[in-house]
């Protein structure tokens, strides 16, 4: 399942790190899952701190959206900076 979290509206950056591989993107709707059989997500390596700029050219209300890019589930953080 995939989840989301909204982005505050003066976030520039996430700070993400993960314990599995996550597929991810950026949407403007909290219902836009991400359909793991297609690939027009970023994945993101498992143990790894990547912070990445939030695409403020969406408008104010950004979602993230993530799953793990396998059947293996892990956590994940997430830094609004």
């Amino acid at each position: 399942n995939t989840t989301y979290t909204t982005i505050s509206g003066a976030t520039a950056q996430l700070g993400i790190y993960a314990d599995v591989d996550i597929r991810f993107k950026f949407t403007t709707g909290a219902t836009d899952d991400i359909d793991v059989s297609e690939d027009d997500e970023l994945i993101l390596p498992a143990q790894t701190l990547t912070f990445i700029t939030v695409p403020r050219g969406l408008g104010n209300s950004i979602y993230f959206h993530y799953i793990s890019n396998s059947t293996t589930t892990g956590s994940v953080r997430i830094v609004e900076v």
